[in-house]
């Protein structure tokens, strides 16, 4: 992987993926953080990062698997919250957080396709 790839994935994914697992950390600290971006910014950044990997793996695939990938990615993070709400998954129910997620998702994309 050259180096360019590689600044573009630490950028698009693990900078994501780190500054949500830091905010999950916040929770339960003493720090003076929103609880909207304590309870459902991880969630925001965690699918941005599922989105933008998805969405660089298929690059050059044809648009109908491409598209059919990123719409299962995207799907996640406001599935998961429906699953809380028919209690198939552990976990409780917030719209917030759907829309968080599918925010977070929507904003991969918007940003890769300004950045390609």
């Amino acid at each position: 992987m050259g180096l360019e790839r590689r600044r573009r994935v630490l950028g698009e994914i693990g900078i994501p993926l780190l500054l949500g697992a830091m905010i999950y950390a916040l929770r339960y600290s003493s720090a003076a953080v929103p609880s909207v971006l304590l309870w459902s910014g991880p969630g925001l950044l965690w699918s941005y990062a599922t989105v933008a990997w998805v969405a660089g793996a298929w690059v050059g695939s044809s648009d109908r698997e491409r598209y059919l990938w990123i719409g299962a990615a995207l799907s996640l993070g406001p599935a998961w919250e429906v699953g809380q709400h028919l209690h198939w998954v552990a976990g409780t129910y917030d719209p917030v957080d759907a829309a968080f997620n599918t925010a977070g998702g929507a904003a991969a994309l918007i940003v890769r396709r300004i950045i390609a």
